[in-house]
């Protein structure tokens, strides 16, 4: 299972290369996988599953939160998280700290490492409520 989730973190990794963006904050979709992914800034990360639906991407040594993934985009839809059109090209877009704190709420909270959660979350929303960052939906 371990040479398993090496070889996941690996095409992960090489995805994000090859939507790498140039601004940041900023933000994309995957349709494949109904996720979103936001980044603060480039470079290396340890990836560190909080929940459910919330990744966060923490830079080495100092642990900074640099991006993160939120599963679960289309039931988050289903739950109200504003979409907003964008005029004209028929996409639509999505807040993701709206995603971020609606994913907070829908996952069920316990067990001995909720502070561990809660605190992951605090740090995600520290890091890019200031931004505000909308994703667009394919």
């Amino acid at each position: 299972m371990g040479a398993e989730l090496d070889m996941l973190d690996e095409i992960l990794k090489n995805m994000a290369k090859e939507v790498t963006p140039t601004k940041y904050p900023s933000g994309y979709y995957s349709s494949e996988g109904d996720c979103v992914f936001v980044y603060n800034e480039a470079g290396e990360y340890i990836r560190q599953r909080v929940d459910g639906l919330l990744t966060v991407f923490r830079a080495p040594p100092d642990g900074r939160i640099i991006g993160l993934q939120i599963k679960g985009v289309r039931a988050e839809q289903v739950l109200g998280v504003s979409v907003t059109p964008v005029a004209a090209s028929g996409r639509r877009r999505i807040d993701a700290v709206d995603l971020l704190l609606r994913s907070f709420s829908r996952e069920l909270p316990g067990g001995e490492r909720e502070d561990e959660r809660r605190s992951a979350y605090a740090d995600a929303l520290r890091v890019f409520a200031p931004s505000s960052v909308a994703v667009d939906l394919k």
